[in-house]
């Protein structure tokens, strides 16, 4: 079996998701209640950049799950949940570079337990703008499957 996400899924899923909301929130807090005057000017941009940093931050993070593979089987977890996905059932694989996680998007022919795609971090590498090896991967199990079993 090999892992297929990054081995830092679970710090970015859950550690700096926490610590990076919970600290700019505590520090905007101390802005809008605190006794420093020139705080207060800035403290509605802070609040701003709290809100839109952390709804970009959950929206890229959160959904991250760990994927393996075993063969032509994708074993995909939330951490709390595992479920088992074939490569046949893979219906499209797309990558987006632009974002430093580098995350790839899995989109299924059937709904999973998970839904109908599942995003996750691939491990670390030092492309840019090109895709990770594990793309190309992906796609081909997901063709060569389906051939085999159509």
């Amino acid at each position: 079996m090999e892992t297929i996400s990054s081995s830092l899924t679970f710090l970015y899923k859950f550690v700096f998701t926490t610590l990076w909301s919970g600290g700019f929130a505590l520090g905007t807090a101390a802005m809008f209640f605190g006794s420093i005057p020139e705080m207060h000017e800035m403290r509605w941009q802070f609040g701003t950049a709290w809100v839109v940093g952390t709804a970009l931050i959950w929206w890229i993070c959160v959904p991250l799950k760990r994927v393996e593979l075993n063969g032509t089987t994708l074993i995909i977890s939330n951490y709390r949940d595992e479920i088992a996905v074939q490569a046949r059932d893979i219906a499209q694989v797309r990558q987006n570079r632009l974002i430093n996680l580098r995350p790839i998007t899995l989109t299924f022919k059937q709904e999973t337990p998970f839904g109908k795609s599942v995003t996750f971090m691939p491990r670390v590498s030092f492309r840019l703008f090109s895709e990770d090896d594990i793309v190309g991967r992906l796609r081909s199990l997901a063709s060569s499957d389906s051939e085999e079993s159509g």
